[in-house]
């Protein structure tokens, strides 16, 4: 495994055939040279600058962005409406980041998304509550809704 740092809060890593872009806490130069790593430049682009140079689209997108999610969301203009499924972080008990749950449903809501999922909750460690969950989103006018049942 490779761990590169990209920039201050984005490290590349290199596992076998996988490359994953993560953001972390601790971005320290002592910490890259702990693991071993180098850094590198690497471009930051917005969802809809990626969508602009590849295709086709996506049917489903998931945002684990750090808090961020709602940032990444704002970028991604050409996929709201045109791609079905979307799943987002929200924090459920932290009330001084922008991605609350509350924030997260009500720009999902004016894209014309509903949620049908919360496929992931993450507790606190210190508390046990509810601190940080997965949401699962679905275009309003999705052909998937009329394949849905609540069983």
């Amino acid at each position: 495994m490779m761990v590169t740092r990209t920039t201050p809060k984005r490290v590349l890593v290199q596992h076998q055939q996988m490359t994953l872009l993560a953001l972390v806490v601790d971005y320290s130069s002592e910490t890259v040279q702990l693991v071993g790593a180098h850094t590198i430049d690497v471009p930051i682009i917005t969802l809809d600058q990626l969508v602009e140079t590849s295709a086709p689209l996506p049917e489903m997108v998931k945002i684990d962005a750090e808090g961020f999610d709602l940032k990444v969301i704002a970028g991604a203009s050409k996929l709201l409406g045109r791609t079905d499924i979307f799943i987002l972080e929200a924090t459920v008990c932290a009330p001084n980041l922008e991605n609350t749950l509350e924030n997260v449903l009500t720009t999902m809501s004016r894209a014309d998304y509903r949620p049908i999922d919360i496929p992931a909750v993450n507790p606190s460690p210190k508390y046990g509550f509810a601190w940080l969950c997965d949401v699962a989103f679905l275009r309003n006018d999705s052909p998937l809704l009329s394949e849905m049942s609540y069983e």
